[in-house]
């Protein structure tokens, strides 16, 4: 069985997703990023892996440290992996709200997938996704 592999190593936290070639996913893994990035990506695509063999898998990197991964096969923008990811799941014209550790991003997308525009704040907003992480946890909200 073919497998793929997705690394998101964004600010706070980095997400690892592994696929087959029918688009299933059969593991993933979630983690703080904290301040070493390769071993953060590392960590969650094994765990993603759930022991399987990692050789030979493709991989795309994405996010905040996208280029930090040397294993990577590739790298990705955050905004297209966006826009590529909500579109397989919801094949519609949308808008999404990305709202990260570091930055906003809205994006829309048309009826075929594409990029139809996208904003990102201009001014420095680090803190706007771990603002959300802290009034969860003061409120014991999950942020589920």
């Amino acid at each position: 069985m073919k497998l793929y592999a997705g690394i998101d190593i964004g600010s706070c936290t980095t997400k690892a997703v592994v696929i087959d070639q029918e688009g299933n996913v059969v593991g993933s893994h979630v983690r703080r990023s904290g301040i070493d990035y390769p071993g953060a990506a590392l960590e969650a695509l094994t765990n993603a892996l759930g022991g399987k063999e990692r050789n030979g898998i493709p991989i795309i990197a994405t996010g905040y440290g996208r280029h930090s991964i040397t294993q990577a096969s590739g790298a990705k923008t955050e905004i297209a992996c966006h826009a590529r990811g909500v579109f397989a799941a919801i094949p519609r014209a949308l808008t999404l709200v990305d709202i990260g550790g570091q930055d906003n991003k809205v994006i829309k997308v048309d009826d075929q997938g594409r990029r139809t525009e996208f904003k990102m704040n201009r001014k420095c907003a680090a803190g706007t996704g771990t603002f959300i992480e802290e009034i969860a946890a003061r409120m014991n909200i999950p942020l589920e």
